[in-house]
Order: structure tokens, then sequence, then C-alpha cells
């Protein structure tokens, strides 16, 4: 249970990097998580969101199996 707590942290932080990365990449005025799901797609879509979706599933899963 122990790795898969460090491997939802490693990917909750992949995440908000990817995120961060994303937002980044738009001009200054467009840079708001609402402008990165417009343009990049909404939670379904966009791969990095899938980071946070599965950190969030794993975290969950240790917290419930403890």
């Amino acid at each position: 249970m122990h790795n898969l707590a460090i491997l939802a942290v490693i990917l909750g932080l992949l995440g908000f990097i990817g995120f961060i990365w994303q937002a980044l990449k738009l001009p200054r005025e467009q840079r708001s998580l609402k402008s990165v799901f417009n343009i990049y797609g909404s939670w379904l879509i966009n791969p990095i969101s899938w980071l946070f979706i599965v950190s969030l599933v794993l975290i969950f899963y240790v917290y419930w199996n403890r």
C-alpha cells in the first residue's frame, strides 16, 4: 500500500506540472484553467487530466484499504 501511495503522489505531481506546462504554452492573456480545458479538451479528453484521475483513485484505494 505504501508503494501505491507514493505512486499516487508522483502521478498527482506530474499532472499538476503538466497543467502548468500546458498553461504556459498559451499566450499570457489566456492563461487560466478554463482556457487550458477549452483548448486541450475536457477532463476526459486531456491526457494530463488522467494523471489526476488515476492519482485520486489510488489515493482513495489506499485510504480505504489501510
